[in-house]
């Protein structure tokens, strides 16, 4: 991981212009290390135009593939890439700023995948008869991969890129 430029970050929070307006976004209980440090132009770009003046780049994967190039080595040469790591839009699914949720993620894992992916919250998945009788659960149980946690859909499934058809964990990268 690439370290933040000294220069971007702000002596104390209180010293960014950006602090009294948006200290909420770093309110929450994981928060990114741009945001962290107030280092609000690493990420937005400062375009001079007044109803904009601070935009992101779009796709935003660029900036965020600045300081996480290994994920784009690694995501980027498997067979199957999720749309939007492919679209380059990683805060479809992430808040770039702060979250509540493991890795940054705007909702709880199973939440998040059937707000794109309603089909699977049924508990009638792919396999369903194979392996759990009528129904396979996509959540509310053990994840037997995983002892301890519970069963979400990245128990089985990468939620950015594989080598295997329909996403599948089998490669564990």
């Amino acid at each position: 991981m690439s370290s933040l430029p000294e220069e971007l970050i702000p002596e104390s929070p209180e010293k960014s212009p950006c602090y009294s307006c948006h200290k909420v976004l770093t309110s929450r209980i994981k928060v990114h290390a741009p945001s962290a440090n107030w280092a609000c132009n690493y990420c937005h770009l400062d375009v001079g135009l007044s109803y904009q003046r601070y935009e992101t780049p779009f796709p935003i994967s660029e900036k965020c593939f600045s300081c996480h190039e290994y994920r784009k080595r690694i995501w980027m040469n498997k067979k199957y890439v999720h749309g939007p790591t492919s679209t380059g839009q990683c805060n479809i699914c992430h808040n770039p700023h702060s979250s509540n949720n493991i890795f940054f993620l705007k909702k709880p894992i199973w939440n998040l995948c059937i707000s794109c992916h309603a089909e699977k919250a049924s508990g009638t998945h792919v396999l369903a008869g194979f392996v759990f009788g009528k129904s396979h659960p996509t959540h509310g149980r053990p994840d037997p991969s995983r002892p301890g946690r519970e069963l979400v859909c990245s128990s089985c499934h990468n939620p950015h890129a594989s080598n295997y058809r329909f996403m599948f964990n089998n490669d564990c990268q």
